[in-house]
């Protein structure tokens, strides 16, 4: 697992809370009913990076959004954007009073970054994919 951002060791002890608050109230997602089990388990990253790296033929770049550990994929050799949770389909979550970490200047940011990148193809984490420059990069 590659995680942006911060240190490993760093990012090891911010796992600790929401992996602590998952067991002490369950119920905090409505989308996940509380009858679900759930994993005792957790891996932790193998790599972490600051900013920017290249594997391959993907190119990762670290961005704030909803959290502050998003990582954004870009294949230049296809032009494909895989934007993560940076993009959706409706008006950002900023203000979420259970989920309070929120980046929305910084999520500003890397929606033009993103969209300076004009990609042919983009491939959201939710919803349907975007074909086109014109479409994937407007604003």
């Amino acid at each position: 697992m590659i995680v942006p951002g911060r240190p490993r060791s760093q990012l090891i002890r911010s796992f600790a809370r929401p992996i602590a608050a998952s067991f002490i109230c369950p119920n905090q997602s409505p989308t996940r009913p509380a009858r679900l089990p759930r994993s005792t388990e957790f891996r932790h990253p193998d790599v972490t990076y600051r900013e920017e790296m290249s594997l391959d033929h993907i190119e990762l770049f670290h961005a704030k959004g909803e959290t502050d550990d998003a990582s954004v994929g870009w294949i230049p050799s296809r032009r494909i954007l895989l934007p993560g949770d940076l993009f959706i389909w409706v008006t950002p979550n900023c203000g979420n009073p259970q989920k309070a970490q929120r980046y929305p200047r910084e999520w500003a940011v890397a929606l033009r970054r993103m969209a300076a990148l004009r990609p042919e193809i983009m491939l959201p984490s939710h919803g349907a994919p975007i074909f086109g420059a014109d479409r994937s990069s407007r604003r």
